[in-house]
């Protein structure tokens, strides 16, 4: 929640910086800024710091800033190549995404076996080694599952049939109550020291998650997301006037 509070004054700051800049060179600089949020994220968790220790940190957009800096350099980055296309590599693995998805899901698998009991980021049991090694390797894979994503042909190949599947796209809905939920039941089965294993934690995380995330997007995102367009003295407008105004049908003779 944190995140979104922040992303507005983040929006802001990146405006006055782009301001009179040519695309690329405000590039530079917005990932340049990325690079050192997502660095001091991951210093402040790790050593010398351990603030991951603390629950204020894991679960605020400080304590998560290293996976929002992933999302917003590629946004950043298929913004400024979103009419000449990107950089050849990008091109190349984008028009490959077999071998990237394969690849991600790779590094996932490696993670489960290789990071016993649970390849957990925020789990308070984790050394610091094994916090920033889980971190960086886990944020490559999520690179690798976007890659073809943003920078393939939406409307071609692979990656437009798979996440143009009705299933994903409504999964993409509730994404954000997804996230929250399944933080929080993972963190309920699994800790301290992972005790139900992780094929608990991921089966129970599903089952809970999903049909919660659903309710949060259809009975709070949705009505909310309706706001958006509209004017904050707008919206408080047309609450006073129903407020003064009579109710349908008052003051008529019987």
């Amino acid at each position: 929640m944190s995140f979104y509070v922040l992303l507005p004054f983040y929006a802001a700051l990146t405006a006055v910086i782009a301001r009179g800049r040519d695309p690329r060179s405000w590039m530079r600089i917005e990932l340049t800024l990325l690079a050192l949020l997502g660095a001091a994220s991951l210093i402040l968790g790790g050593p010398p710091f351990d603030l991951r220790e603390h629950d204020w940190f894991i679960y605020s957009a400080l304590g998560h800033m290293y996976w929002f800096a992933l999302g917003l350099a590629i946004a950043v980055i298929s913004v400024v190549y979103w009419q000449e296309g990107p950089p050849r590599l990008l091109r190349a693995a984008a028009a490959r995404p077999e071998i990237c998805w394969a690849g991600a899901a790779a590094i996932y698998l490696l993670t489960v076996f290789a990071f016993y009991p649970a390849p957990f980021i925020i789990a308070p049991f984790i050394d610091d080694v094994t916090y920033l090694e889980l971190n960086l390797i886990q944020g490559a894979a999520a690179v690798l599952l976007f890659i073809p994503a943003v920078f393939g042909n939406p409307n071609r190949g692979l990656p437009a049939r798979f996440l143009g599947h009705p299933l994903l796209m409504w999964i993409g809905l509730i994404s954000y109550g997804l996230l929250l939920w399944n933080t929080t039941f993972a963190a309920a089965l699994g800790f301290p020291g992972a005790d139900e294993g992780y094929g608990t934690v991921l089966l129970g995380g599903v089952l809970l998650a999903v049909p919660l995330a659903t309710l949060s997007y259809y009975f709070v995102e949705r009505p909310l997301m309706k706001l958006k367009y509209r004017p904050l003295r707008e919206v408080l407008r047309d609450r006073s006037r129903r407020r003064m105004d009579p109710a349908p049908g008052a003051g008529r003779p019987g």
